[in-house]
């Protein structure tokens, strides 16, 4: 997570990327008890802080 709290024009990228990806995999489980099981799994590594 350390490097989610560096500022850098690199880390907005990276940022970007890994929110996209996250994003999509939440987004793909068809199953919407999964899908609340995985949006609370990432909130628990606290991304979105």
């Amino acid at each position: 997570m350390k490097s989610f709290t560096q500022s850098s024009e690199f880390n907005v990228d990276y940022m970007v990327a890994c929110m996209q990806f996250i994003n999509i995999v939440v987004h793909s489980v068809q199953e919407m008890n999964y899908r609340v099981y995985l949006q609370e799994e990432f909130k628990l590594l606290g991304l979105d802080d």
